[in-house]
């Protein structure tokens, strides 16, 4: 393997690792049905990105609409 595919390598392998660190601790802080939540919308932003979309684009923003709190 190449350099960038050995380097690309070890950054999924680190990302998947935090990610399942992140799951286990939110866990033990979220309930059931909002843990069953985040994992849906895990899901649909892994879809989104296969699509292609950026994180923000998906379901939910209106165009024009700001992402974050409306600061008013």
């Amino acid at each position: 393997q190449s350099r960038s595919q050995e380097t690309m390598e070890s950054f999924r392998k680190e990302r998947e690792e935090l990610q399942e660190e992140t799951n286990a601790k939110l866990a033990t802080l979220l309930s059931d049905e909002q843990m069953k939540e985040y994992r849906e919308m895990q899901g649909e932003a892994r879809a989104n990105l296969r699509q292609g979309q950026r994180p923000g684009q998906g379901q939910g923003r209106r165009p024009g609409q700001r992402q974050g709190r409306d600061r008013r």
